[in-house]
């Protein structure tokens, strides 16, 4: 028998996209230009071969092939994205399993500055159907709207190291959180 499906909560900076918000920014920059007019997606390809790190999209295709994953994003990028674009990002850069297995509540509420793990809590709320069904992929690093994770959440929680991303390391600590939530159910 399949497992039931698991629901990722997905941040993009530190987990997949590394060296800080210079990618984000060249990536906005592009999608507004094509917005404008100015350019066509296919314009960019460039870009969106090189947006996501190798090794870490690697590892979350490896563990969307075992336990055919849905994800709901936390980044950020959703403030200026909206689902269209972001559908075509994922698409063109290698995520097209991501961009095919978003939840119909495909992000968290970006639209208030309340940490993300609060954001995560009321989302789930909303979605109380995936409680305990659901892991959360981080990097690190901390600043403004970033909060450590509440003891209650740090279960759910799987935190990349922001200079490396996603690596064996974490794909296999949600391998054993997720794969042992299962057997305890």
């Amino acid at each position: 028998m399949k497992p039931p499906a698991l629901l990722l909560f997905l941040e993009f900076e530190g987990v997949l996209v590394l060296g800080g918000s210079a990618k984000r920014d060249m990536m906005a920059d592009t999608v507004s230009d094509i917005a404008r007019g100015n350019s066509t997606w296919r314009d960019h390809q460039v870009l969106w071969t090189n947006l996501f790190e190798a090794e870490p999209l690697r590892q979350l295709k490896a563990l969307h092939n075992q336990f055919q994953l849905q994800y709901c994003l936390t980044t950020d990028w959703t403030g200026f994205l909206d689902k269209a674009a972001m559908l075509n990002v994922l698409h063109l850069s290698g995520l097209g399993f991501v961009a095919g297995n978003l939840h119909v509540r495909w992000e968290v509420d970006q639209g208030h500055r309340a940490a993300r793990t609060d954001q995560i809590k009321a989302w789930l709320h909303l979605n109380s159907d995936w409680y305990d069904r659901w892991l959360a992929l981080d990097s690190d690093v901390r600043g403004p709207g970033v909060q450590d994770w509440p003891k209650e959440l740090t279960d759910f929680a799987v935190l990349c190291c922001s200079d490396a991303g996603l690596t064996q390391f974490e794909a296999d600590a949600i391998r054993a959180r997720y794969l042992g939530r299962i057997t305890s159910s």
